[in-house]
């Protein structure tokens, strides 16, 4: 009964969409894409209180083919805050189609031949925002005089910020990789209600290690590409809905490898996975166990947090700096690497 109920949970992402109808959003969109719902990590980024311009570019796969943004926050640093402040605050965005190797240090350049004024030049006062572990909270939210329709290409964000009147320096979640010292990133999401998932790559393996799994039972390593949603499927899904209190799914799985747990509570999968050159492959992968040695119906079982990996050092995202809100040619950037600030959609 245990295997055979285990068999009919393993599907449960791909067919939830199918049955549940459109769901409310459990995380806010990130850019990357991998650092939805989990903090990528670096804290290098920061919004200064003198004038600046700032650009970032994303590659197409951070999003979908069609994507509505009606607003843009900037996520604060774990464990960072923002004081209150007042400043002018101008947004472009672009469906552009210039690559990752043809981002050069001309703003202009970078946004293409069609770009959108988001947010017209105008005094914002932000509010004060206390330091927080939730990765879905912005230092601020940015509304769009419009929506924006993204539609295919790369897209790119166009910040022009003037001076501010009170406020301090601002701590913001970076997502930045380097060759040799960081090929890959694993971004743990939040906690659920099973063991803890880690993931790390050496010479070509990509192994994900489980801990804090009842002894001996059966766990089904999921692994797939999405991690924010499939049709009206929003992640991380709350799975108190069918019985799993505690529990979210977070990846929509593709394939599957079937494994047992030590008499110690751990499991390991490592695979082969190679370095793209020029481009990055996101993966994601969360872990289905058991809650007990011999699990009779649904509220048995168990899911790990998600790990949403980054493979290769380049293609995915781009920053430019300027300490000038008017200037036209970065100062800093563009990046031979992934590198930006992690931006929220909603």
């Amino acid at each position: 009964m245990r295997d055979a109920l285990f068999r009919r949970l393993l599907p449960l992402g791909a067919s939830l969409s199918l049955v549940l109808g459109p769901l409310a959003a459990q995380a806010v969109r990130a850019l990357p894409r991998s650092a939805t719902d989990a903090y990528a990590g670096a804290t290098a980024f920061g919004i200064p209180t003198t004038p600046f311009r700032a650009q970032y570019w994303f590659a197409s796969e951070n999003l979908p083919p069609v994507q509505v943004v009606n607003a843009i926050g900037v996520r604060l640093a774990r464990a960072a805050g923002s004081a209150a402040q007042t400043r002018v605050v101008e947004i472009a965005v672009a469906d552009s189609p210039v690559a990752f190797g043809a981002v050069t240090a001309s703003f202009a350049n970078n946004l293409g031949p069609a770009p959108v004024t988001f947010l017209a030049p105008r005094s914002v006062a932000f509010p004060a925002i206390a330091a927080s572990a939730d990765p879905n909270v912005a230092a601020a939210w940015f509304p769009g005089d419009a929506p924006f329709v993204h539609v295919g290409q790369h897209f790119v964000v166009d910040f022009k910020v003037g001076t501010a009147s009170g406020g301090a320096f601002v701590r913001n979640d970076g997502f930045v990789m380097a060759p040799a010292s960081a090929d890959t990133l694993h971004l743990a999401g939040r906690a659920s209600c099973g063991g803890v998932l880690r993931g790390a790559w050496s010479s070509g393996v990509f192994t994900l290690s489980a801990s804090g799994l009842p002894a001996s039972v059966p766990v089904s390593f999921n692994l797939g590409f999405e991690n924010v949603e499939q049709g009206a499927l929003r992640l991380p899904f709350d799975l108190g809905v069918i019985g799993m209190p505690g529990c979210h799914l977070a990846v929509i799985p593709v394939v599957a490898a079937h494994l047992s747990a030590s008499a110690a509570g751990t499991a390991s999968l490592a695979l082969n996975v190679a370095l793209p050159v020029g481009s990055t492959l996101m993966l994601s992968a969360q872990l289905m166990h058991p809650r007990v040695a011999l699990p009779q119906q649904i509220a048995d079982y168990a899911t790990s947090n998600a790990v949403h990996s980054s493979f290769g050092v380049a293609g995915l995202c781009n920053a430019l700096f300027a300490g000038s809100d008017t200037a036209t040619l970065a100062t800093a950037g563009p990046q031979p690497v992934n590198n930006a600030i992690v931006l929220l959609l909603q």
